[in-house]
């Protein structure tokens, strides 16, 4: 029986609906889902998913200003030195070396770049965050590497931190030694205030012998326009995470978002999220589907919070969260094959490609879309090397700064 004028005009392709759908965000898409009977289960649909997963990288970065940086340490220990690369394709042919911006060029070891590159700026910062009351551990650099601007943040004060911990009268203030920690936990642009944000995490041992225990933490938040630090009331503290440098942290829609560390098994994990806005925290505990311990990996997917969950077999299970604060919107879409001798993840490219780093010390991609494995061209050290999306801007951090 043909279709009349009438009928035809209100059908829509089972394939052409799919390719809208599968472009969509999470949230977005979950409100389809009641439309009809058959939109119900797309995640069921083998030719829904298949779409999905095409487009599920493709449009969070501008493939026109955005390239990739690579932070390389040579691979075996030859030299500790740290390198930085703009690679040309995702793969290391036609790499450009940059010079670190003062004060590392002469002196780049044990360099980091905070996951999260925003308007063009770098967030690049060396030392391992153990520090002192009188000796601070890191030095932090916001670096706009298109202008050749940067901008050192100041350490500021953690004498009144360390009284707070540690209040007179009692048995810690006499601890010969007290171990510290801090860390970047975010690096945000704020619309509100047109202003660019740091949010750090201190941490106070008050145990010498086993500095993983009894830690009493505060956070602070960086303003770029006042160039000074202040203290958050939290009122109940935070989950932070001292033991990663790659992966653990992004911004998206205003608020930086990070994994904190709950416990002391790997994959004990909650995200913790950051509103810039009205400076208050969410945490999202994660509900994991198989018997942990787990490595998890954050990065952003289709405008959204996404989790990537190793498995026993080499392989990595993708999630993307669909609301802040509720861990049941946590979607699994699938699992990703195989990536032979993985040792860990050290980024997310443009075209769906994850970069690994595996047991020879060859950095290696795996695609989403194809499934393919291949090798780069380069070696890296296991646990020192980064790939960030770098979207390049001309315009000045001065006028920022002004």
């Amino acid at each position: 029986m043909k279709l009349t004028k009438k009928e035809v005009s209100k059908y829509i392709p089972r394939d052409i609906s799919f390719d809208i759908l599968s472009k969509l965000p999470l949230k977005s898409l979950k409100r389809f889902t009641c439309v009809c009977k058959f939109w119900t289960n797309l995640f069921e649909k083998p030719e829904f998913m298949r779409m999905y997963r095409k487009h599920l990288s493709t449009s969070t970065y501008d493939d026109h200003n955005s390239r990739l940086l690579f932070k390389q340490t040579p691979a075996g220990y030859m030299s500790d030195e740290d390198n930085l690369y703009i690679l040309s394709n995702e793969t290391f042919e036609n790499s450009i070396k940059l010079d670190w911006p003062p004060p590392f060029e002469s002196h780049h070891i044990d360099m980091c770049v905070f996951d999260s590159v925003v308007n063009g700026i770098l967030c690049v910062y060396q030392g391992s965050g153990s520090c002192t009351s009188t000796l601070f551990g890191q030095t932090v650099v916001l670096w706009s590497q298109s202008t050749d601007e940067f901008k050192v943040i100041p350490d500021g004060s953690i004498e009144h931190l360390i009284l707070k911990a540690f209040p007179p009268g009692t048995v810690f203030e006499e601890l010969p030694i007290i171990p510290t920690f801090v860390g970047i936990h975010g690096f945000c642009y704020d619309p509100v205030t047109d202003d660019y944000k740091l949010i750090r995490r201190f941490g106070f041992s008050l145990n010498p012998q086993n500095i993983n225990d009894d830690i009493v933490s505060f956070w602070q938040i960086y303003s770029l326009k006042s160039n000074c630090w202040r203290d958050l009331q939290v009122e109940v503290d935070m989950p932070g995470n001292m033991g990663r440098t790659v992966d653990f942290a992004v911004n998206l829609h205003g608020m930086c978002h990070w994994l904190g560390n709950v416990g002391t098994i790997v994959g004990e994990d909650e995200l913790v999220s950051f509103n810039l806005s009205d400076e208050t925290f969410i945490r999202t505990p994660l509900i994991h589907v198989d018997d942990g311990p787990f490595i998890v990996h954050l990065v952003v997917l289709k405008e959204s919070i996404a989790l990537m969950e190793m498995d026993d077999y080499g392989g990595y299970l993708i999630s993307i969260l669909g609301e802040l604060g509720v861990a049941e919107s946590l979607t699994r879409l699938f699992r990703t094959g195989i990536l032979p001798d993985i040792q860990e993840i050290i980024g997310v490219g443009k075209n769906g490609n994850i970069f690994y780093v595996t047991g020879d010390e060859e950095i290696a991609k795996y695609n989403l879309n194809t499934e393919m494995n291949e090798e780069i061209g380069v070696r890296g050290r296991f646990g020192s090397c980064q790939m960030v999306i770098y979207n390049e801007s001309l315009l000045p951090m001065e006028g920022i700064l002004s």
